[in-house]
């Protein structure tokens, strides 16, 4: 962790910005920012903005679905299915929660991937082709879940080289670009998409109003949203991340280090502003 590129970021911002950091653990999860008379404490080198409200909101995929479609704003659907572990008695315990998933997801038009409901960079996200292969996918992904619940939720997969990343701050848009995949059908930079900043600005028009939108409406004041193109050739909201990490991003360039370099320092100006 302390080889963290963004670990490099936070420490060079603050010093152009006379602001002392001081961790207090040793794997610098919790900093103290001080600043003349005002200290400000950070987890995980983000000076995240957003409040804890919007922070669960945003976490929680379905209830981001509910709260934007709701608002018309173009949205992926979201479907959960949630079971209480203590609701399903230990005999043959596997083979019960995969007849209630099984029978959750049968009449959906594959393919459909299936994730945790708070998950991110990609962990455990899987793509189902058929329901022939939805047990042994099904039992991989039980194995990986948390004991005391179960849920996953369900979203069809949208087949594309791209999937397209718009960072805003404070209502103000400070980077789009675009991850295209390579060995995998996934598009996170932990499983090797390559992120690209050549966007046409045509869609960077359009990603950054329903950025703005989504972003208003669930009163995130920092955000990573992500976009695919739907079957209409329309950009359509994937995810929105509260707590977005620049890091993989910052590590490709000296380009992409200094536009998150520049995103730090907004933020920790902010933070201190008031």
């Amino acid at each position: 962790m302390q080889n963290d590129s963004l670990f490099k970021v936070l420490e060079e911002v603050c010093k152009e910005a006379r602001v002392k950091i001081k961790y207090l653990q040793n794997d610098k999860y919790l900093a103290k920012l001080t600043n003349g008379e005002v200290t400000k404490y950070i987890l995980n080198k983000q000076p995240n903005p957003n409040s804890g409200n919007a922070l669960e909101l945003a976490k929680d995929k379905q209830i981001t679905y509910e709260i934007l479609s709701h608002e018309n704003i173009n949205v992926v659907e979201y479907k959960l299915f949630w079971t209480l572990d203590n609701e399903i008695e230990t005999e043959n315990k596997f083979e019960k929660f995969f007849n209630l998933a099984y029978e959750f997801v049968k009449n959906e038009k594959f393919p459909i991937v299936i994730k945790p409901l708070n998950s991110s960079g990609g962990k455990d996200v899987y793509k189902i082709e058929n329901l022939n292969d939805f047990k042994e996918i099904f039992l991989q992904y039980y194995l990986n879940q948390v004991k005391t619940y179960f849920n996953f939720v369900v979203n069809p997969f949208i087949d594309s080289e791209f999937e397209y990343r718009c960072i805003i701050l404070n209502g103000e848009i400070e980077l789009v670009y675009a991850k295209k995949r390579t060995t995998s059908w996934k598009h996170n930079l932990s499983e090797g998409a390559i992120p690209e900043l050549n966007v046409s600005s045509d869609l960077k028009d359009k990603i950054a109003d329903a950025s703005k939108k989504a972003c208003k409406i669930m009163e995130l004041r920092y955000a990573g949203v992500d976009f695919l193109i739907d079957e209409f050739g329309q950009p359509i909201i994937l995810e929105v991340n509260g707590s977005a990490s620049l890091k993989i991003f910052s590590e490709f360039s000296e380009e992409h280090y200094d536009i998150v370099k520049n995103i730090y320092r907004k933020m920790i100006l902010e933070l201190f502003k008031d």
